[in-house]
């Protein structure tokens, strides 16, 4: 099993998503002593807990890359010098919009998984997708793509459902097929500028589903030329082993994945970074093995489901996936600073 934590250098960003979930108003940018402290107490709290056969790096934001290329070489060497043969990976989700050839350099050399964000054609992805001047991001995110495909690298996008999404689940796939382009699909958060401008890019339950349903019935048809999507296929290997396979399924996801903020401040999740109230504590205070005893952490450790997931037929493959856990800290907090 994977330890993942998931470390956010950085909630900045240099787009200006109308559906971005970030709640915290705060724009530090992660310091090298925050950083090894998170690195080595990452591989102290693993050595702890035997289940653990390896340590995922999910290096997130805001925008990672913001940190810049000399950040993530000393995070390597960090982690070099933490990991005492402990098994490792890295990986990077990015808008790709700061990518160039040092970069994919770097990437190969320490062997980076790399995924990038796009919501589908440019009419789709532009929709909501958009820089602090209004631009869209797709031009550029595609030339990403195209570069760090041209250097051999194959990055899958995350595409977030929100309501542009609605009535172009074949345009998407189409697009996506075309393209050869794996993809993964995410909810849309009520939080941050999605609290806003909810109206405009929110969607319910319902319609997510028919979202993902009307894709999963394009990827699962004969006729894919091998485009994966691995929320469909986790959710395929679930229904037919009845285990639950990725993190939004399992009983306790809160006892593999963590995430971090620039300050420290961990959280059981990097959706809820930022909420006041799901902040288990600072690293740069207590270490790691305190911090996932703590109060905060016991209680989303030990998540309960609501009446109507708890006596589904599908329960044991879902465990009311990540609306528990949300439910467990209230939703995000409208207040955004920690301390």
């Amino acid at each position: 099993m994977d330890l993942i934590h998931i470390i956010k250098p950085t909630h900045v960003c240099n787009l200006a998503c109308n559906y971005c979930y970030n709640d915290d108003a705060r724009k530090p940018m992660m310091s090298l002593g925050v950083l090894e402290r998170v690195i080595s107490e990452t591989f102290d709290y693993a050595r702890r807990v035997r289940p653990f056969t390896n340590v995922l790096f999910l290096w997130h934001g805001g925008e990672p890359t913001l940190a810049g290329i000399d950040f993530y070489r000393q995070a390597v060497a960090f982690q070099a010098r933490h990991a005492n043969g402990y098994p490792y990976d890295n990986s990077m989700q990015t808008n790709g919009i700061l990518l160039n050839h040092d970069w994919v350099d770097f990437f190969i050399k320490e062997t980076f998984r790399v995924s990038l964000s796009l919501d589908g054609p440019k009419d789709v992805n532009d929709g909501a997708r958009a820089d602090h001047r209004g631009q869209g991001s797709f031009e550029k995110v595609m030339a990403a793509l195209n570069l760090l495909r041209g250097r051999g690298l194959n990055p899958g996008v995350v595409l977030t459902a929100n309501r542009k999404t609605i009535g172009q689940e074949k345009a998407i796939w189409d697009f996506f097929a075309s393209n050869k382009i794996s993809f993964q699909i995410v909810e849309l958060s009520k939080s941050g500028r999605a609290r806003k401008n909810f109206a405009d890019v929110g969607i319910t339950p319902e319609q997510f589903g028919v979202i993902w349903c009307n894709l999963y019935d394009y990827w699962f048809s004969p006729s894919n030329p091998g485009i994966d999507c691995s929320s469909f296929r986790d959710k395929t290997k679930a229904m037919l082993s009845g285990l639950p396979f990725g993190c939004q399924g399992l009983y306790m996801c809160a006892d593999s994945n963590i995430s971090t903020d620039p300050l420290g401040d961990v959280y059981p999740c990097s959706t809820l970074s930022g909420n006041k109230d799901c902040c288990y504590g600072n690293l740069m205070e207590h270490s790691l093995a305190e911090l996932m005893v703590s109060p905060v952490a016991a209680t989303f450790r030990s998540r309960t489901s609501d009446s109507d997931c708890s006596t589904c037929q599908f329960y044991h493959v879902c465990h009311g996936g990540a609306s528990s856990l949300f439910q467990v800290g209230n939703a995000p907090s409208t207040s955004p600073a920690v301390r």
